[in-house]
């Protein structure tokens, strides 16, 4: 009724009111729990016989960003409002100057030299080169937030080894007088404390929506050490382009020349480039669901 109302200008309950004393009102097609349901040709002469020459309800022009109800307890939705917080917090040295409780999400900035790294530096919009999660260890079978302190600094102790990372190829690279690739000074983060429950989805949108170059092109960059029982096998890509970590060096030269990271960085900041032109965003489940399974291996790694 309530379109019927509209095409006739009235109000609802005005229309109501005349379908109920008019008796040449139009019988409905079907009465539904949501109201009855008329043919909108009988609705239209019915109304031209009272002199109100309405027209039909434009279609098509209505202007909205989605179709179906929102939901703010969605899962999705609720992931995006712990990307939006992280996003909103302020960036900070690496790591952080003091010590914090919590598990959560983070991203690592960079805003040196390094000639590769030249596309991410001058970017209009600010681009992490790293996404990550920290999430007590048990958490993966479930126990993650129930038997684990909150007073742990777990993403604190993340953020910090991912410092010595660098720390240890600035190092390296300033031996015999050299000049270090990367400097610790050249990196911030932002860094949210959230429960465990929601950072794995919320970490796949911010790897979706922004495609950080050490997440998706140059792996290895969130690798702990091995051990020395299985440092056997090859160093990560990260390693291999920014030596430095002392049980990297250990390992054998990967499947992957120096030669070969940099053009497929050139490739990726290419790649990145043109979606970005194509204004491409991640916007459904089942995507995010996609992105989850991809990064899953890899952030098993990544885990404190």
């Amino acid at each position: 009724m309530a379109e019927i109302a509209e095409l006739a200008q009235l109000s609802r309950q005005a229309m109501t009111n005349l379908r109920q004393r008019d008796h040449n009102f139009p019988a409905p097609v079907a009465d539904l729990r949501s109201g009855p349901v008329f043919y909108e040709a009988d609705i239209l002469d019915y109304l031209a016989s009272r002199g109100r020459n309405a027209q039909p309800l434009p279609r098509g022009n209505v202007k909205r960003n989605r179709t179906e109800k929102f939901n703010p307890l969605d899962r999705l939705n609720l992931a995006k409002s712990v990307e939006n917080a992280l996003l909103e917090e302020p960036q900070n040295p690496l790591p952080p100057a003091e010590p914090f409780p919590g598990a959560g999400l983070y991203c690592i900035y960079y805003s040196g030299d390094f000639p590769a790294y030249a596309p991410i530096v001058k970017a209009e919009r600010q681009v992490p080169i790293y996404v990550g999660r920290a999430i007590p260890r048990g958490a993966r079978a479930g126990f993650g937030g129930l038997l684990n302190s909150v007073e742990e600094p777990v993403l604190f102790n993340r953020l910090r080894e991912h410092s010595r990372s660098i720390k240890q190829v600035e190092e390296f690279g300033m031996e015999d007088g050299g000049t270090p690739q990367l400097k610790l000074r050249d990196f911030t983060c932002r860094f949210l404390v959230v429960e465990d429950i929601w950072v794995p989805l919320a970490e796949a949108l911010l790897i979706g929506h922004f495609q950080p170059l050490w997440n998706q092109t140059l792996q290895g960059f969130g690798n702990h050490d091995p051990g020395g029982g299985r440092r056997n096998g090859a160093r990560p890509d990260w390693d291999e382009l920014h030596p430095g970590r002392s049980w990297a060096v250990q390992q054998a030269r990967p499947g992957r020349s120096v030669e070969e990271s940099l053009r497929k960085i050139e490739e990726h900041f290419a790649r990145v480039a043109d979606e970005s032109n194509k204004r491409k965003v991640m916007s459904t489940a089942e995507e995010v669901e996609t992105l989850l399974k991809e990064i899953d291996g890899d952030s098993r790694a990544d885990e404190t």
